[in-house]
């Protein structure tokens, strides 16, 4: 099956980058297909709390077994909006070509636009609590906000 795993984009740089590019506020990722499979990837998180703070993919990516996909995926906000340092997930939603649907989950941290991914779980996308339930994507309160 396949296993879509978030890694840095090396045209960016060395880590998973949030920044702002000429395009806007975004986050660089190379989403990497290190499974038995394609992938369709429909939908990528980055949630905090209640928040989402990446924009809806605007179309599904298809990524072949072994291979990678560069992608800036624009913000909700500005990325001088979000705090210096903080924790959230990444969501990585996709599907097999037998319509089997998958989902990577990644504790993420964050400090000061380095997203460093802490771990990588893939289930079935029925198996995580709101993989397919995403709300709009908007700022999510952190911890500490008033």
């Amino acid at each position: 099956m396949p296993f879509v795993i978030a890694s840095p984009d090396p045209m960016v740089g060395e880590v998973i980058a949030i920044d702002t590019f000429d395009e806007g506020s975004g986050m660089a990722v190379r989403l990497w297909n290190v499974g038995k499979g394609p992938a369709m990837v429909s939908e990528l998180s980055l949630r905090t709390g209640d928040g989402d703070v990446l924009v809806p993919l605007a179309s599904q990516i298809p990524v072949a077994t072994g291979q990678a996909h560069d992608l800036k995926a624009p913000l909700s906000l500005s990325a001088n909006k979000l705090p210096d340092r903080w924790s959230g997930e990444l969501l990585i939603l996709y599907v097999h070509a037998s319509g089997s649907p998958y989902v990577t989950v990644s504790k993420v941290e964050v400090d000061r636009g380095a997203v460093t991914c802490r771990n990588y779980e893939r289930s079935p996308a029925g198996h995580v609590e709101g993989a397919w339930k995403r709300t709009e994507a908007r700022a999510p309160h952190f911890a500490g906000e008033r």
